[in-house]
């Protein structure tokens, strides 16, 4: 094939993944992804030394046992250039997806070119790419930001792959690079400790086999230790440890953990080989009975797999996919129990040799590549309507929930949980539409009613009567919720607010003290345990505990720095949108002198304001307690704002006080012109009658 053809294979290639993949430009941040980059301190304030000292989760959902520094390391350089623009996040995978498909292009030509040029032909390389480009099953991986890990552990398992069977000295600082950028993003990374050697065994020349095989193997083992050397003071929880949305529970039995494996070999292998109604979430479910239609389907799956092995096994390319794929998906298997299921972006690496096994087959049968261009035609029409699902929350979730049935736990629960997280959302942006408080709180009773064991549950019926304003009943779930995730730091700062709101201070601060002891750098827990510290008195140690906070940058500390720079009459200066928070907080601490001069210096930049001149009037009239002050106020306000009606009706009040019918029938009188309808309306017509009648 000359350079010409392969250069207009390869611009054929990168427009047909770009255009594939178009609506991914238009989508926003899902699922993971916020909690990820937007929400993840790690990445929007930089802090790098953390990036190979804590789990992958550790910063915004608790501890995990996940250890993926470079993921977030890309997402931290990825924040210097996008932001909070998601478009350059897709970009970047899309980018990454195509450097994969192009690996695999070099690494078929080169056992095409070099190792079995009498069996394969040079057509192979560029149909691998193209069909990994375009498979659908793909598309999770590349549409969701989050499943960046998958991109980089696969990239790098396809380059040490490519690298290892090279003639030239760039090969094993080619491994160890490649290797490391696979262990060091995904725990499937792991997996090139035997993939990389499998593949030289396969595909390199007999001439120094084993040497080099030993040399690369040792390059994988090293770059493991030094992975396993980090994790192990990163992460403090063991990957063999369930969580409530684990696929399988010990409980559930040993037996049934095996008897499910048929399942999820056949779930897979379909996947693979009709990748056409995708589902975010896994559609396995547990080995229930033996007449499950999956248990059965699955039982046809691996003797369909084992005959095709009889069949096909003196084919090199296909003993070689076989057992790729095998390794790949061991991990989800469960033969060993690692809580896993069927997620389509899991099948990213078992993918990369199943792309070249099925275009060598597609080439073999001369039948096959008549139409197969209508079959990638196929695939990239559906990358490309599987891209609408991604386009927001609502959408994303709404489609798992109705492709997930009952019998799926783990998918059916994850899926309708987080579309109530969603109704949620839409809530607080909506507040005066209870319809989706209602719709979430349905969700959840409904997963209750199915999987009561599930504890996420508790919190989420705590932040529902939350928003609904019980916070008695809010403090109950949470607690329960504390009973299921002991060492859960958000979950204390949660039931910390809500006894903060019931003017309970001393338990507020246990409950905070405690997160903060969970996690010492918790911003949120450091910023309101400052503010319970400030409120019950104790400025210095508030002063102390909030200047222990890394390059904060949340307002909230602005706030509070502000406040206690006040209070401890030193200078402090804060922009006028933020000084209204420092107002509340001087009022919870009773700090009134402090509150009424800063309303002051507010209503000064803000003249117009005459709900802030009403306010520094009651604060003047009820904490302060003097009323020369008040009637002062309430008189220049009646002056200068004639449409307000409750500056009349003060003035109103003071001349009832001191009995000047005349004054109050003219206040009163103007009250009800301006607001006819205010809840004293019917005693002012009465004074008014009365006033007038003694006349």
């Amino acid at each position: 094939m000359s350079l010409k053809v392969k250069l207009l294979i390869f611009l054929i290639l990168i427009i047909a993944v770009f255009i594939s993949y178009f609506p991914t430009f238009f989508n926003g941040f899902i699922y993971d992804d916020q909690d990820l980059i937007l929400e993840n301190q790690v990445v929007t304030q930089h802090q790098w030394s953390k990036i190979f000292t804590s789990d992958h989760w550790e910063s915004t959902r608790g501890a995990s046992p996940y250890f993926r520094p470079l993921v977030i390391t890309s997402f931290t350089l990825e924040y210097f250039l996008w932001r909070q623009n998601p478009r350059g996040y897709h970009l970047d995978n899309v980018l990454l997806h195509l450097l994969t498909a192009l690996f695999i292009w070099a690494f078929a030509e080169n056992i095409s070119k070099n190792k079995l040029k009498s069996n394969l032909s040079p057509h192979l390389p560029w149909l691998a790419a193209m069909t990994f480009a375009l498979h659908p099953a793909n598309s999770q991986t590349v549409y969701w930001i989050s499943a960046r890990g998958d991109l980089l552990a696969t990239l790098g398992i396809v380059a040490g792959i490519y690298f290892c069977l090279i003639n030239s000295w760039r090969k094993y600082p080619g491994v160890i690079v490649a290797t490391a950028l696979a262990i060091f993003s995904k725990e499937t990374g792991i997996l090139s400790l035997a993939l990389i050697p499998l593949s030289y065994l396969f595909f390199s020349s007999p001439k120094k086999k084993k040497i080099s095989l030993i040399v690369f193997t040792a390059l994988i083992v090293m770059v493991f230790a030094i992975y396993m050397l980090l994790r192990v003071r990163a992460v403090q929880i063991s990957p063999f440890v369930g969580s409530d949305e684990s696929f399988w529970y010990p409980q559930d039995g040993h037996l049934t953990r095996i008897l499910t494996l048929p399942a999820i070999w056949g779930y897979y292998l379909l996947r693979g080989i009709f990748p056409y109604y995708l589902n975010f979430e896994t559609g396995i479910h547990l080995f229930y009975a033996w007449n499950d239609w999956q248990f059965i389907l699955g039982l046809f799956s691996i003797a369909l797999t084992i005959l095709l092995s009889v069949i096909m096994w003196k084919n090199k390319i296909y003993r070689w996919f076989i057992l790729f794929w095998i390794i790949s998906l061991f991990p989800l298997l469960n033969i060993i129990p690692a809580f896993e299921s069927g997620m389509e972006h899991y099948l990213y690496l078992p993918l990369t040799a199943g792309s070249i096994f099925l275009a060598s087959l597609v080439i073999k049968k001369n039948l096959l590549i008549k139409i197969f261009p209508i079959i990638l035609l196929t695939f990239a029409v559906t990358v490309f309507l599987r891209g609408k699902i991604w386009k927001n929350p609502e959408i994303f979730w709404k489609d798992a929930v109705a492709k997930t049935g009952i019998h799926c736990r783990q998918g059916w629960i994850r899926s309708r949980y987080n579309l109530a997280g969603v109704y949620l959302d839409h809530y607080r942006e909506e507040t005066t539409n209870a319809e989706y408080l209602d719709k979430a709180e349905q969700l959840y009773r409904e997963i209750f009613k199915s999987y009561p064991h599930y504890g996420g549950l508790y919190i989420s019926f705590g932040d529902i009567a939350v928003v609904r304003g019980n916070n008695s009943q809010a403090i109950e779930f949470y607690q329960q919720a504390i009973q299921r995730y002991p060492q859960n730091h958000i979950i204390y700062n949660k039931l910390a607010i809500c006894f903060a709101v019931q003017n309970n201070y001393p338990e507020a601060e246990r409950n905070l003290r405690r997160s903060l002891e969970l996690k010492p750098d918790y911003q949120d827990g450091i910023l309101n345990l400052t503010h319970i510290l400030l409120v019950q008195g104790d400025i210095t140690q508030a002063s102390q505990l909030l200047y222990t906070m890394e390059n904060p940058t949340q307002p909230e500390f602005k706030v509070l720095s502000y406040v206690l720079e006040t209070l401890q009459d030193n200078s402090a200066q804060l922009e006028d949108s933020l000084k209204y928070k420092a107002v509340q907080i001087f009022q919870e601490a009773e700090k009134y002198r402090h509150q009424i001069n800063l309303m002051a210096e507010l209503y000064q930049n803000h003249p117009e304001d005459s709900n802030l001149l009403f306010d520094i009037c009651l604060v003047y009239y009820s904490d302060l307690n003097e009323p020369v002050k008040w009637l002062e106020h309430i008189r220049q306000g009646y002056q200068k704002f004639p449409g307000d009606w409750r500056f009349a009706r003060e003035l109103g009040v003071y001349y009832i006080i001191n009995q000047d019918s005349a004054n109050t029938v003219e206040m009163f009188k103007k009250v009800l012109e301006l607001n006819p309808d205010n809840p004293e309306a019917p005693q002012m017509r009465e004074l008014i009658t009365s006033f007038q009648s003694s006349y």
